[in-house]
């Protein structure tokens, strides 16, 4: 341990010390005054005197010199350098965590040979008495070995590692290692960090603690950002034409890097057959997004992919999905015939405004339900209908032989011949 200063300019301050030294030295001593009622009698006689200064006050000159030392040194901001002491501790045995990145981004490149060379160099560096623990992480983080300073099993490990497909996150691979610190014997604690580094990997609130005087020791694996283009996001917007359920795929495409413009084609695929192709342009570190004609599909579960070249970077290349058709709920509204207003206006309107036509509304403003107006009906809403006895009747046959049925009631609402009130009868 020694000492050292944050600001070693300002001990130019103590020269100021002879300040106060010239002053006792130069300082002029008042000789005594006598007065004279006349210089008539007296006679001028030349005299020379010739004498060394010395210092009277000790004291207050030692006082004075200290305070101007003192602060000269609080502007200096002096403090105690401990590495000495850390070089010294670190020759003791230590707990060391590795934590290697197998996200998919790793995938880039030589990154993740890097990374378990880079481990593989840390293992060999182990002392007689360290302990070392391998953590994989993507999403999640998992322990691979713990504890342990057996270089051979350490090594062995890292053999049957491999590129997973999630993304990055550093919150969980660092709870780990604080646990792993936590629970240690040793008196010294190193993590090392072996990752690409992507910026969505630290959201800033994981709430990580290590222990005091644990070192961390990260290791970049990149030095130059890819130029990476994805599909991020696709979506599908279902519409009814002519009777027939159309589907309009729309692909979101992001570029990450580069310096100029660069266009690439997305392709549309079904069932592993490519239907249609879209050029576009990405500027570097752009977005767009590409829509493609609309498609009918004919068969249940029906497997689809928006796909574009394959870059260093294969895992976000590609989106797939899964569809099928007549998957819209089939609802039929019925009003009462008495009622002025449309009862159910806002009711359709908010059904109406699902994006992927998740709905198909029928609206009836009658009394009277027909059985061949409950064909293709999948549930039914009642607001504020006088239903007879026959319609009772067809209503209730028709909420056994459906999947769900639901019934919406106002205070006008007759059900008489479905139950004696509105909570009996079928739900959906």
């Amino acid at each position: 341990m020694s000492l050292a200063f944050l600001v070693p300019l300002f001990l130019l301050g103590l020269a100021g010390i002879v300040v106060p030294i010239l002053v006792h030295l130069t300082r002029r001593q008042r000789r005594n005054v006598v007065t004279f009622p006349s210089l008539m009698f007296l006679e001028k006689i030349p005299f020379q005197e010739q004498r060394r200064r010395r210092i009277q006050h000790w004291l207050l000159l030692a006082l004075r010199s200290i305070a101007l030392a003192l602060l000269a040194l609080a502007f200096a901001r002096p403090f105690f350098d401990r590495s000495d002491l850390s070089l010294g501790a670190a020759s003791g045995p230590r707990e060391i965590v590795v934590l290697l990145d197998q996200s998919y981004s790793m995938e880039i490149g030589d990154q993740f040979t890097q990374a378990l060379e880079e481990a593989r160099e840390i293992f060999a560096d182990l002392g007689p008495l360290d302990r070392a623990s391998l953590v994989v992480f993507g999403q999640g983080a998992r322990v691979v070995t713990r504890s342990t300073g057996d270089r051979l099993r350490l090594n062995t490990a890292l053999d049957t590692l491999s590129i997973s497909s999630s993304s990055t996150s550093f919150g969980p691979a660092l709870k780990v290692a604080q646990t792993v610190l936590e629970e240690s014997e040793l008196p010294m604690g190193e993590v090392y960090l072996l990752s690409d580094f992507q910026r969505i990997g630290w959201a800033g609130d994981e709430g990580v603690y290590l222990p005091a005087g644990t070192k961390v020791i990260s290791i970049k694996l990149s030095e130059d950002p890819p130029d990476n283009i994805q599909v991020t996001d696709v979506d599908l917007i279902r519409q009814a034409v002519s009777g027939r359920e159309r589907i309009t795929p729309t692909a979101r495409i992001a570029r990450n890097g580069g310096v100029n413009a660069r266009e690439v084609e997305a392709s549309l695929e079904l069932d592993g057959q490519e239907i249609q192709t879209r050029a576009v342009t990405l500027d570097a570190n752009g977005a767009t997004s590409v829509t493609f004609e609309p498609f009918t599909v004919s068969q249940p579960h029906t497997r689809g992919s928006i796909r574009i070249p394959s870059d260093e970077l294969t895992a976000d290349d590609v989106r797939h999905f899964v569809v099928s058709p007549g998957t819209a709920l089939s609802l039929l509204v019925i009003d009462g015939s008495a009622g002025s207003t449309d009862a159910s206006l806002y009711l359709r309107r908010a059904l109406e405004i699902s994006d992927d036509g998740r709905f198909r509304l029928a609206h009836r403003r009658t009394n009277n339900v027909r059985a061949e107006d409950l064909d293709g009906t999948d549930a039914v809403i009642i607001n504020d209908a006088r239903i007879d006895g026959a319609s009772g009747g067809t209503l209730k046959g028709f909420c056994p032989t459906r999947w769900g049925a639901s019934r919406c009631f106002r205070r006008k609402s007759r059900l008489a011949s479905l139950g004696t009130g509105p909570s009996s009868g079928c739900r959906g």
